[in-house]
């Protein structure tokens, strides 16, 4: 496409224009990666912030979203469907894998998974009430970045009282074969009651949530709170989960009687 300078049309809206169409039409397929930005400036002949704006403009259209330090990626349309009724049954998958990957897997996708940070700390208020513990109690916070088929998909943090955690591998920096649940049940003992707790709610992310999810301008994000509790009623594990809203569907069976 050759740029018209002249045009009553901002030269970084031509290029986006083209671009558009290119992925529109099929030549740039989902997941395929945008050429670089050295590359696009010669090929439109235009300046670096030209092109910068040009591709600000398709990310806020939801049509391409960049990873820091990898580059601008045509953004996939598929969600995942995750089931919250089912996805947490033992019998349902396999013992080396959680949840989230079986679910993937089923839907043609791959998970990935990055422990990003294991800390012991004084639990807040917040989180104490969530753990019926009093504030300021030792809990143990996991943090994980979760991605799917290569593009961040969600930001797990969970958290658990001390004297549930200490000593095992919730307190390191490594990933729980099978998932969490199976551990605290198969390696723990401990007799989970058969319900677990989901709040939602869908909010604005902030601009550390937004980088690390690479999510385009405006969009939210799901914020899902899960506890699971024993058969006394004491709630042993809390999760944030923060997901990419336009990644992802949550599926619920709702009981009518």
């Amino acid at each position: 496409m050759s740029i018209n300078p002249g045009s009553p049309i901002p030269v970084y809206q031509q290029i986006a224009a083209d671009l558009r169409d290119a992925i529109n039409g099929g030549v740039l397929a989902d997941g395929d990666r945008l050429p670089s930005l050295r590359e696009l400036r010669e090929r439109y002949s235009s300046a670096a912030g030209t092109i910068k704006s040009a591709l600000d403009e398709l990310e806020n259209e939801g049509l391409v979203i960049v990873l820091q330090g990898r580059g601008t990626f045509v953004r996939s349309p598929k969600r995942l469907r995750r089931y919250g009724s089912r996805r947490h049954i033992l019998a349902d998958r396999p013992g080396e894998k959680g949840p989230l990957e079986v679910e993937a897997e089923r839907q043609g996708s791959k998970r990935e998974q990055n422990v990003t940070d294991v800390s012991t700390s004084a639990a807040s208020a917040e989180i104490a009430k969530r753990l019926h513990l009093d504030p300021g109690h030792s809990i143990v916070t996991r943090e994980t970045l979760i991605s799917v088929d290569r593009f961040p998909s969600q930001i797990a943090t969970s958290f658990f009282p001390l004297e549930i955690a200490s000593g095992s591998i919730l307190e390191r920096n490594e990933k729980v074969p099978g998932g969490v649940h199976r551990f605290l049940v198969e390696e723990l003992g401990i007799q989970l009651n058969p319900f677990a707790v989901e709040e939602l709610l869908a909010r604005m992310p902030t601009p550390t949530e937004r980088r690390t999810l690479a999510l385009s301008a405006g969009a939210p994000i799901i914020e899902l709170w899960r506890t699971f509790f024993d058969r006394n009623e004491r709630p042993v594990e809390v999760t944030q989960f923060l997901l990419a809203a336009d990644r992802n569907i949550l599926v619920y069976e709702v009981p009518l009687e």
